[in-house]
């Protein structure tokens, strides 16, 4: 399980690392690396390594490998990002979003931490930062939290599914707009099901709702159908 970071980067004595690795190689590689990506900004981006210099919980590697993603970004908002990554997680999850996805320190990573907490363990939170983050920067915590709770409305979703399984698998929901999510209950309720089939298909296969097709809905209906004959000769209809 992990654990919560007790304070921000500034406040954990970083300044001592930052002035060791200020000028090594690595460090002036990623400068570099920065400056041929945004030939017209290279002040903005020395800053922008600056910053992860002082986060405290990256290499010289690191940063070499995580500033050249970050070229151009808004400095006070990276900044904002890092803090509430170190004020939530251990140095080392950090390190592994920073390195490992970038691109995510380019969200507003503290309205989606406060936003996921209310569904999920810091577990799924730190994943879904960490392999979701380019669905996140499709939307935003106001569309998404209509999204779940359109999806809320239409069968017994618990947080913990909510977590496990739309979250972690199904994180395109969040951006879907709402007028879009009716439209595909509409077009479901149009071929002739019942209401309380559209809502097991929508339980057990909530994609449909943001990739909905001829193809998809043929899927679902084969697997649907076989995990209710099985489960059925089990004793069962919980699938």
């Amino acid at each position: 399980m992990m654990q919560r970071n007790a304070g921000s980067f500034q406040q954990r004595g970083c300044s001592t690392v930052a002035r060791s690795v200020r000028s090594t190689p690595a460090v002036h590689a990623a400068r570099a690396a920065t400056a041929d990506a945004q030939p017209s900004t290279s002040g903005r981006d020395e800053r922008i390594v600056s910053i992860l210099i002082e986060c405290g919980a990256l290499t010289e590697a690191d940063v070499a490998a995580a500033a050249p993603a970050l070229a151009g970004a808004d400095e006070a908002a990276l900044r904002a990002s890092l803090t509430a990554l170190a004020a939530r997680f251990k140095p080392r999850h950090v390190r592994d979003i920073a390195v490992g996805s970038p691109q995510a320190l380019r969200l507003d990573l503290k309205s989606w931490i406060t936003f996921l907490e209310a569904w999920a363990t810091d577990d799924v939170v730190w994943s879904v930062l960490r392999y979701q983050h380019a669905a996140l920067a499709s939307t935003d915590v106001f569309r998404a939290g209509r999204a779940i709770l359109f999806l809320r409305n239409l069968g017994p979703w618990s947080d913990r599914e909510i977590a496990t399984r739309v979250l972690l698998c199904h994180a395109r929901l969040l951006a879907a707009e709402e007028a879009a999510l009716e439209g595909t209950l509409a077009r479901l309720r149009a071929l002739g099901l019942s209401e309380e089939r559209v809502q097991e298909m929508l339980y057990h296969f909530p994609g449909i709702l943001y990739d909905f097709g001829d193809e998809q809905l043929a899927l679902a209906e084969r697997v649907f159908e076989r995990n209710r004959t099985k489960y059925a000769f089990m004793g069962s209809y919980e699938v």
